[in-house]
């Protein structure tokens, strides 16, 4: 999956704080490695928070994501939902697809987005963001056709 490095007003955002479930997840952002959660057992994919599979239906393994990342939804956000985003209005949230992995989704901002109108299963690229307290968190830019 292709990478970038984008300073954003975003990065003034709170660091997330991994918890149990998602702290290989984090672990894989400090690395610029997108990982998601599988079950060895079922090979079923899960988003990184969500609970993972029991001992009954195997181990877990985390798999770095590869392919195409596809818009799913997409929303600008007009009013700040936290006092740091406040200097970034309007920003833009959007829900990425992965369909090699099972069609699992991600929650991120999509920046650089020139429209409020994205289509549906618009490409997109992997960039890096960095919050001020300097946790890696991946954001999305839509990928540019070539001429």
């Amino acid at each position: 999956m292709m990478e970038g490095r984008w300073r954003s007003p975003l990065d003034a955002l709170p660091d997330p704080r991994p918890g149990d479930l998602d702290a290989p997840f984090w672990q894989g952002c400090e690395r610029h490695r997108l990982l998601f959660p599988r079950c060895s057992g079922t090979r079923r994919w899960l988003h990184p928070s969500l609970p993972l599979a029991g001992p009954e239906e195997g181990d877990v393994e985390w798999v770095e994501a590869s392919g195409p990342a596809l818009v799913f939804t997409h929303a600008r956000v007009w009013y700040a939902a936290h006092e740091s985003v406040t200097t970034a209005l309007p920003y833009d949230v959007v829900v990425v697809r992965f369909p090699s992995c099972g069609d699992v989704r991600l929650l991120s901002n999509l920046i650089g987005c020139e429209t409020e109108a994205v289509p549906i299963e618009s490409p997109v690229r992997l960039v890096w963001g960095r919050t001020e307290g300097g946790r890696y968190v991946p954001r999305f830019a839509l990928r540019r056709s070539s001429p």
